[in-house]
C-alpha cells in the first residue's frame, strides 16, 4: 500500500496550505475552502444536503439558500429534488480544493501511478493540527467524496483516513493471530428527539459477515447482554490480556447535541444554540457526540465521547496481576453522526475524534445519518474483510462498494487512524506464507515465518544488522534496487547520515509490505553475516 499525507493548515477561516507528502515527491501549495461565502455560509447547508436521504424542503429554509443550491446544481431549477449530479458536483469541488492545479496534483497524479505500476492501493491519509477548528472549519467538509472528473477516487484504488496530529503519544499495538470483537447493540431510542426504536439486523449482519472467520478461528465474538455503558465498564474490568476486546463494536442510535451535566436532569438539547437547559436552567457545556446506551429501566442514556473515551483507554493498561497491556484497537461506531463535529472550538467534539483523543488507535465512524439498511451492508462486508485479514482501510473500501456506489450512503462510514508504522490499520499478525509465495532454503529460515511487522527492539537488531551485512551505502543502494525492485533514492534522503538512511529504508519496507523481501534478500546475499543470522534467530525464538 503506498501512502500520501495530505497536511492540511488553515490560514483563515477560508484559506488553507495543502502540504503533500509521498515517496514520488512532495509539494506545498495554497488553497481555499469550496463553497465558502462567510463562515456561515454555505458550510451547514452543504452537510446538510449530504445528511438527509431525500430533498425536503422544509429543512432548507434560510434566506437564499434553496436559490444558492440551484445555482451551485445541488438542486433541480425547479427546486424540488436534488440534483442528480449533486454528489459529482460536491466531489469535483472537494478536488480542486484539495488537490489544487500544480505541485500537489501532479505529486497526487505520480503517486496513483506509482501505486498502480506496483499493483497495489494508495492511501490517502489527510492530517489536521489539533487547534484547526479554532481558524477554520476544515475537518468539517466531506474531503473523501473528491472527484477528478472522472470518478470518484475513493471508487478506484484509492483509499482514505484521516489524521489528527496533537501531542498524546501515537498509539503502537502489536498484530494478533486471533481478533476479539465485542459487539454492542443498542435497542435504546428517543421518540421525542426522532430516534426510533431499531432492530437486530446489524447485529445479524455482523454475525453473518464473521462467520467464516470464527470457523477458522481468526476471530472470537462476543455480544454484550445488556447494552449499557454499567455492563460495558464489567466486561472490560473482567477481560484482560488475551481476553479484552481488539474491536469495539457499537451499534446504535448517536447523537450531536448538548446535554446537562447536573446529574438530576442530564436532559439532552438538540439545538446546538441552546445555552442554558430548558429544564433545570443552568448553563449548557459545549456540544459533542453522544451514543445512546441503555439503562436498567430500558431508558435512553446519552453516553458523552468524553466518558466513553476515557472508559476505553484506562481499560487498556490491564489489571495489577497480569501487568498486561492491550486494549481496543478499533471502535467501530455503526451510528448516526458519530463523526460530526460541528459545534464548539475542539476538534474533539465527535465521537469518532474524542475516542482518538483517548489513544484508541483507529475509529470507524459514520459523518451523517445512515439508513438502517446501507448501515447493515457494510458491517456485513466490513467483518467479511476484516475477516479475511485485509486491513482496515481495505475493508471499508470493500464495504463501501456493498452499499452501492450510485447511491446516496457509501461516503458515510469514515476512518480515523492514528497508529504508529501501521498507516493501513492492519490488525493480523500476517505470516510470512500468507504474503510471499517464495521460502527461503537457509536452515535457520526452512520453517520460520517472518512477522509484517517488527517490534521496535527488533527494528533496532535488523538496523544494526544491515549496517554491519552493507557496511556501504552503495551495497544497500544496489540490493533495493536489484532486489526489491525499487532505487533507494527514491525512497530515502541517502544524503542522510547512514543510521537514518538504513532505519528510513526499514520503515519504508514495513509500510509498503516488503520487510520480509528485505530481511530474506538480505540474508541470501549476506548469507555468512553474523548480525544477520543472529536477528533471524531471534526472530524464530519470540
Amino acid at each position: 500500500m503506498e501512502i500520501l499525507t495530505i497536511y492540511l493548515s488553515a490560514v483563515d477561516a477560508a484559506q488553507f496550505k495543502v502540504i503533500a507528502r509521498s515517496k514520488v515527491g512532495q509539494a506545498e501549495a495554497d488553497s481555499r475552502l469550496p463553497f465558502f461565502e462567510t463562515a456561515d455560509r454555505w458550510r451547514t447547508t452543504l452537510i446538510k444536503a449530504l445528511e438527509v436521504n431525500e430533498f425536503r424542503s422544509s429543512a432548507f429554509q434560510r434566506e437564499g439558500e434553496q436559490e444558492w443550491m440551484v445555482e451551485q446544481e445541488l438542486l433541480t431549477q425547479d427546486g424540488e429534488s436534488f440534483h442528480p449530479a449533486m454528489l459529482d458536483r460536491i466531489g469535483q469541488a472537494m478536488y480542486e480544493s484539495l488537490f489544487p492545479v500544480g505541485g500537489v496534483r501532479d505529486v497526487l497524479q505520480r503517486a496513483i501511478a506509482h501505486a498502480e505500476d506496483n499493483s497495489t492501493q494508495l492511501h490517502i491519509q489527510l492530517e489536521f493540527n489539533a487547534e484547526i477548528t479554532k481558524h477554520s472549519r476544515l475537518p468539517d467538509y466531506p474531503w473523501e467524496l473528491a472527484h477528478d472528473r472522472q470518478k470518484f477516487l475513493a471508487h478506484h484504488q484509492v483509499r482514505f483516513s484521516r489524521h489528527i496530529a496533537h501531542g498524546a503519544t501515537i498509539p503502537n499495538l502489536l498484530p494478533v493471530q486471533q481478533l476479539n470483537v465485542l459487539l454492542v447493540s443498542s435497542a435504546a431510542s428517543d421518540v421525542e428527539n426522532k430516534l426510533l426504536p431499531l432492530s437486530k439486523k446489524e447485529q445479524k449482519a455482523v454475525l453473518r459477515g464473521l462467520e467464516k472467520a470464527q470457523a477458522e478461528g481468526h476471530v472470537r465474538v462476543d455480544v454484550l447482554e445488556t447494552a449499557s455503558l454499567n455492563q460495558l465498564r464489567i466486561y472490560l474490568t473482567e477481560h484482560q490480556g488475551n481476553q479484552a476486546p481488539h474491536v469495539f463494536h457499537f451499534d446504535g442510535h448517536g447523537f450531536f447535541g448538548r446535554r446537562c451535566n447536573i446529574s438530576s436532569c442530564r436532559t439532552i438539547h438538540g439545538n446546538l444554540s441552546t445555552e442554558k437547559c430548558q429544564n433545570c436552567g443552568v448553563a449548557l457545556p459545549e456540544p459533542q457526540g453522544y451514543l445512546l446506551f441503555e439503562t436498567q429501566e430500558d431508558e435512553p442514556d446519552y453516553v458523552s465521547a468524553k466518558e466513553l473515551g476515557e472508559l476505553l483507554q484506562k481499560s487498556s493498561f490491564g489489571n495489577d496481576s497480569t501487568q498486561q497491556r492491550g486494549g481496543v484497537a478499533v471502535a467501530v461506531l455503526s451510528a448516526c453522526k458519530s463523526s460530526m463535529a460541528l459545534g464548539g472550538e475542539s476538534v474533539f467534539n465527535g465521537v469518532a475524534q474524542q475516542l482518538i483523543s483517548h489513544r484508541i488507535p483507529a475509529v470507524v465512524a459514520m459523518q451523517y445519518t445512515i439508513r438502517v439498511d446501507a448501515a447493515t451492508q457494510f458491517s456485513e462486508q466490513f467483518y467479511r474483510s476484516l475477516g479475511c485479514k485485509n486491513s482496515l482501510a481495505t475493508a471499508i473500501s470493500q464495504a463501501q462498494e456493498a452499499m452501492g456506489g450510485e447511491g446516496n450512503q457509501w461516503y458515510r462510514p469514515v476512518l480515523y487512524l492514528r497508529w504508529e508504522d501501521n498507516e493501513g490499520g492492519q490488525l493480523f499478525g500476517i505470516t510470512h506464507s500468507e504474503t510471499e509465495s517464495s521460502s527461503l532454503n537457509s536452515p535457520i529460515c526452512s520453517d520460520f515465518r517472518f512477522p509484517l511487522k517488527l517490534t521496535a527492539p527488533q527494528r533496532k537488531q535488523l538496523r544494526v544488522a544491515l549496517m554491519s551485512a552493507f557496511p556501504e551505502r552503495d551495497n544497500l543502494a544496489l540490493l533495493f534496487e536489484d532486489d526489491l525492485g525499487v532505487p533507494l533514492n527514491q525512497i530515502v534522503n541517502v544524503n542522510n547520515f547512514y543510521e537514518k538512511v538504513v532505519a528510513d529504508a526499514i520503515k519504508w519496507a514495513e509500510s509498503d509490505g516488503k520487510i520480509s523481501v528485505l530481511i530474506e534478500k538480505a540474508l541470501y546475499t549476506k548469507l555468512d553475516n553474523l548480525e544477520l543470522q543472529g536477528f533471524v534467530k531471534t526472530l524464530s525464538e519470540s
